[in-house]
């Protein structure tokens, strides 16, 4: 008999929304080995991630808490000296890779990390082999940086080719183990923001996947007008922090080209998971290996005129491709396959999911409301509700259920909003003012009350007084809380002029 615990595999994409996947119904998609893997096991169709930016979405699938327990809760910026050696967001707090480790499993991190010290040398919160994407944010996918057994490398080709082969040569080199392994495949594919697109579109280097999208049409994508939110941000940025660029996320917004690259930059992820996939079973670990598809978070690709990230506009927004992230799992023999969920899933979910089907010894952080998914996969009946996930991003926290989206904003300045999901799918009339659903909202507003009471640790709770670990562009992100707290609110790690 083998005791031997399983392998596991966690693909991460960076930037992407579920939509964008051919096994969750786009036309336009190219995703033949995702589409594969969900048919052999369970795709789930309404997971949503705890922030709609990468490094508190990246933090809250390793943890298990939400951004206002863990302090992470915007994008870190990529500036040397502003943390110390050897930083991690993570320090203090049970990780999926620490738990992993303590229970004898090896662990790789391969791509991008952005969840400590700039840059990122050395393994951090449990990992063994490092092999570390520079920058947190991306502005080309070819010729990057990356750091390896404390040393700096320069790819000259396409960084999805280097996360694809790194994780084949970690295979090889574990497949015949004793103990587990946990590999962690952290791709920065397919983004959104406008410069690493135009980049790959106006430079001389292609991904083998441009060809099939150069002349589609891209039906699948919708037409609207730019939101008024999205073009305020832009003036904003252009305003106080220029140098920032994202202003130019407009632009994104019904222009081909762009949509075209982040199709042909998903079917790249998608051959390189279909490579590892292959060997996994060459190597005969097919049977013995978990394997997880998710991204850190979703983007708008023009849905309600908005471009990127819930933040790229203000003020934030709540919609639902912001939000929205594909969750997919195989386990051969243990999760049947060719199975779907409509359950309401949060990203929080992943690390006790996770942690119980490799059976392993582990503690849930404090105010977590992540809540196992095995008994499901397993067959089994399955303890307490899904039918609200809960999310936020700085000063913007929803409530999501199959009938109605609540977004309140801390900042009064802007307006709550209240959508009819059965009736406004596209979510594009917001109803809050309609005194036939006032019962409606103010059940909902309690919910979210009552759920961030319970899982908001107070030094990070950005709503009640608490702080962040760091800010983007301080004159937006910071102005909300210093005029609720005063100009001495700070986050930890202020940005330097």
């Amino acid at each position: 008999m083998n005791d031997k615990k399983p392998n596991i595999i966690l693909f991460i994409v960076d930037n992407m929304c579920a939509w964008t996947l051919g096994t969750y119904g786009n036309p336009d998609a190219y995703t033949p080995n995702l589409d594969r893997m969900a048919a052999q096991g369970i795709q789930f169709n309404n997971c949503y991630g705890a922030s709609a930016l990468c490094s508190p979405g990246r933090a809250s699938l390793l943890t298990g808490v939400m951004p206002s327990a863990h302090g992470v809760h915007l994008a870190l910026p990529d500036s040397e000296g502003m943390y110390p050696e050897d930083w991690c967001a993570l320090d203090g707090f049970e990780s999926l890779s620490g738990t992993l480790k303590d229970n004898s499993y090896n662990t790789a991190m391969i791509g991008k990390w952005h969840l400590g010290d700039y840059p990122t040398k050395h393994p951090q919160t449990g990992f063994d082999y490092w092999v570390c994407k520079e920058d947190g944010h991306t502005s080309d996918f070819w010729g990057d940086a990356y750091w390896e057994d404390g040393k700096r490398h320069v790819y000259e080709g396409h960084m999805t080719e280097l996360w694809t082969n790194k994780a084949l040569d970690y295979l090889q080199d574990h497949a015949n183990d004793q103990e587990p392994f946990f590999m962690y495949v952290s791709y920065n594919a397919p983004y959104s923001t406008s410069g690493c697109l135009d980049a790959e579109i106006n430079g001389k280097d292609k991904n083998p996947f441009w060809p099939r999208f150069e002349n589609k049409e891209m039906e699948s994508m919708p037409r609207e007008p730019v939101a008024q939110e999205a073009i305020s941000y832009a003036m904003m940025i252009n305003q106080v922090a220029p140098q920032y660029g994202f202003q130019e996320e407009i632009r994104g917004i019904n222009n081909m080209p762009r949509l075209r690259n982040v199709f042909s930059q998903i079917s790249y992820v998608d051959d390189g998971i279909g490579q590892i996939m292959t060997e996994l079973q060459k190597l005969g670990l097919d049977d013995d290996t978990i394997v997880m598809f998710t991204a850190d978070h979703g983007t708008s690709y023009g849905q309600n005129g908005n471009w990127g990230t819930g933040w790229t506009t203000i003020p934030f927004t709540g919609h639902r491709h912001g939000w929205s992230i594909p969750l997919i799992m195989r386990y051969p023999g243990r999760i049947a396959a060719g199975q779907e969920s409509d359950l309401m899933v949060m990203q929080t979910d992943i690390y006790s999911t996770l942690l119980d089907l490799a059976e392993t010894d582990y503690t849930p952080n404090g105010h977590s409301p992540g809540s196992s998914l095995a008994p499901l996969l397993r067959s089994e009946k399955l303890e307490g509700d899904f039918d609200a996930v809960f999310c936020e991003i700085h000063e913007l926290r929803l409530m999501r259920t199959r009938e109605w989206l609540y977004i309140k904003h801390f900042d009064k300045q802007n307006e709550n909003e209240l959508y009819d999901l059965l009736r406004d799918p596209g979510e594009h009339r917001n109803v809050i003012s309609d005194p036939s659903n006032a019962d409606v909202l103010a059940e909902m507003d309690a919910a979210l009350a009552e759920f961030f009471k319970e899982h908001a640790a107070p030094e990070y709770d950005v709503w009640n007084g608490g702080t962040m670990v760091a800010s983007i562009v301080p004159p937006i992100d910071e102005a909300p809380y210093k005029a609720a707290y005063g100009e001495d609110w700070k986050p930890i790690f202020p940005m330097e002029a």
